[in-house]
């Protein structure tokens, strides 16, 4: 990693650990009144009441989701950033969700992997979340904080089966780039890929 990497490594860390769990917090209101999400949450999903948005170089309470490496270390997480009278993300054209660190080669293990057992991929935490409460512990679930990182997962050895979930992005190229050449990677390990996604444009499967 480059010393600026470092820094935001450190900076993940930090937020991670001053973090708390979601219960009576804004960030279990945003995932249960406005994404409608009502099953056990990952414990992996935490609150933090100031998050800087380097957008404007101020800060806001947040819904914090934290991606290890293969060392169960934070290396990075996602914030999303939350208004304290609705509970809902912040208004554009604020960023309303910004990671912190490196995420190649991190993700979110959702739930434990069980041997044989189908995983889903998924780029976004909601999404993920999601997925989950509808597969509950039959799938594995993980959440690679974008598409680009469909690719650098480190998943089990005897992973037979992923199911790859897409956004359906409106500029849909390189998500649609970077969901294909993960495929065409796990195939060559003898991986079977399923790909889905949303038929509506600008969608994902938590909307």
């Amino acid at each position: 990693f480059t010393e600026k990497q470092w820094k935001r490594i450190l900076e993940a860390q930090e937020i991670w650990k001053t973090s708390k769990p979601l219960e009576g917090t804004l960030a279990e209101s945003y995932l249960k009144t406005h994404r409608s999400i009502d099953g056990e949450l990952s414990a992996q999903y935490r609150f933090h009441p100031s998050v800087i948005n380097y957008d404007n170089f101020k800060r806001y309470p947040a819904l914090v989701v934290s991606a290890t490496n293969d060392k169960k270390e934070v290396q990075a997480i996602q914030a999303i950033y939350l208004d304290t009278k609705t509970a809902n993300k912040i208004n554009r054209p604020l960023r309303q969700k910004q990671n912190l660190g490196p995420t190649k080669g991190a993700c979110v293990w959702l739930n434990g992997y069980k041997a044989g057992q189908p995983i889903a991929v998924v780029e976004g935490p909601e999404t993920a979340a999601t997925i989950l409460q509808a597969k509950g512990e039959s799938w594995a679930v993980v959440c690679t904080l974008g598409s680009s990182n469909f690719k650098s997962l480190s998943i089990p050895k005897d992973a037979r089966h992923l199911i790859m979930v897409q956004d359906n992005d409106i500029d849909n190229d390189k998500p649609e780039q970077s969901a294909q050449d993960a495929a065409l990677f796990y195939a060559k390990r003898g991986v079977t890929t399923w790909r889905v996604k949303p038929k509506e444009s600008g969608c994902d499967f938590n909307d």
